[in-house]
């Protein structure tokens, strides 16, 4: 009969006694009570772990580093850096393919702009209601912007500045109640065989209650969905003429369906939602800011 003490049995069942009594100790007690236990379990083991660790990291061919807070910092600033150019890339390319439409038409002679240069602006900020929305840009006095400058988007009228400070203006839009603007409605080919010339008029409750223009005509005007109304003239300077205000998107019955019908133009993209504008400003003005 084995009457040893400390059997195999008895060891084991000793331990797991201490550690269950151990997990209903208070944490400063059982801290005090283990810690030198595990620094010896430490010690026995770690001239086995040690060695495996660093075969492992050989194998993986990659070494161990910690993620400390300022790698972490450095990391946030090279993201928040990365996201920087490229929304300024993306500006970037939005402006140059505004001017490369502008260019476009002024060679095709659509659209004169030998006296004007193209001064891209940034929306800062809109103020209004429906209706009567006005932006604000990020150009000023201090860069030859002033009242009555004709503001684009690439080919797409959107306004005029209505006031200039020092830094920022404030662009009115065409899209304003009571807008009229003489037209001239072609189809969009390079050689339009036909065109209707009218006065379209801004309403804010054409269109379903989203807002646009329209002008009435005879039953035998030709004019078609899809064609474009550029700005004809009015008390608008000579380098807006040709620039595009909208597109037909609609032809309805008039007040009098029997002789007139309605067309209905919408610009072509939310003025409202711009970020960012075109400036055309006279070559004399932006010399003299300077």
């Amino acid at each position: 009969m084995n009457d040893r003490m400390l059997t195999q049995r008895r060891v084991l069942g000793g331990m797991a006694a201490l550690l269950l009594a151990g997990s209903f100790l208070p944490d400063p007690v059982g801290h005090v009570l283990w810690s030198r236990f595990r620094h010896l379990k430490d010690i026995a083991i770690t001239p086995i772990t040690d060695p495996l660790h660093s075969l492992a990291l050989a194998l993986r061919g990659g070494r161990d580093t910690e993620l400390t807070l300022e790698v972490a910092d450095n990391r946030v600033e090279e993201l928040r850096r990365i996201r920087q150019l490229e929304t300024e890339l993306a500006e970037a390319r939005e402006t140059i393919a505004q001017y490369e439409r502008l260019a476009r038409m002024a060679q095709a002679g659509t659209v004169h702009m030998e006296a004007v240069d193209l001064m891209s602006a940034r929306v800062t900020s809109w103020s209004g209601r429906s209706g009567s929305v006005v932006l604000t840009i990020n150009r000023g006095a201090g860069d030859g912007v002033v009242k009555d400058l004709v503001v684009t988007d690439g080919v797409n009228l959107v306004g005029r500045v209505v006031d200039a400070g020092t830094m920022t203006a404030s662009v009115g839009l065409i899209s304003s109640e009571g807008t009229m603007l003489e037209a001239r409605i072609v189809p969009p080919t390079a050689e339009p065989k036909r065109e209707l010339v009218g006065l379209l008029r801004y309403d804010p409750k054409e269109d379903g209650g989203q807002g646009a223009f329209w002008l009435s005509t005879e039953h035998q005007r030709q004019v078609e969905v899809g064609d474009l109304a550029h700005l004809s003239g009015g008390a608008w300077p000579q380098e807006a003429w040709g620039l595009v205000i909208g597109q037909v998107i609609k032809i309805t019955g008039d007040d009098d369906p029997l002789n007139f019908k309605r067309v209905v133009v919408k610009p072509r993209v939310n003025l409202e939602y711009l970020s960012r504008v075109v400036v055309l400003v006279p070559v004399e003005a932006q010399r003299s800011s300077r």
